[in-house]
């Protein structure tokens, strides 16, 4: 999200805008302070709602073939419990169906996963709250 104040050539480009917490905060503090907004712009994401889900759900398994009772067998299992090799199976079968169809598809995916930090997990609460 972009907040661009009037009267200043400041924006916030960091997906917070100055004294809120995020997208949300921004769409709902823009209409409060049209004195002091001049244009907010969303960048990224897939918009407003939920509308895309059930889309995404049947394309994500579709994609996903055989291995999506793999991948709803691994999301039953509590994230705190997972094991770390349960926990990038998950990850790697979620991330695969982000990239193209194709072969290189799952060669992505874990490139993604090598590039995570050393002991970084998915926060999942921040995943719901976007």
């Amino acid at each position: 999200m972009i907040w661009i104040r009037s009267g200043q050539r400041s924006a916030s480009t960091s997906g917070q805008s100055p004294g809120t917490r995020g997208a949300p905060s921004s769409r709902s503090a823009t209409p409060r302070h049209l004195d002091r907004t001049t244009a907010v712009a969303y960048i990224a994401g897939v918009g407003a709602g939920n509308g895309y889900h059930d889309p995404y759900v049947a394309g994500r398994d579709r994609r996903l073939g055989p291995d999506r009772e793999r991948l709803a067998e691994l999301s039953a299992i509590p994230a705190s419990e997972r094991t770390p090799e349960e926990e990038r199976e998950w990850c790697l079968l979620q991330w695969r169906t982000d990239f193209s169809p194709g072969p290189d598809a799952a060669g992505h995916a874990r490139a993604l996963w090598d590039t995570r930090p050393p002991g970084a997990a998915v926060n999942l609460a921040a995943h719901r709250d976007l």
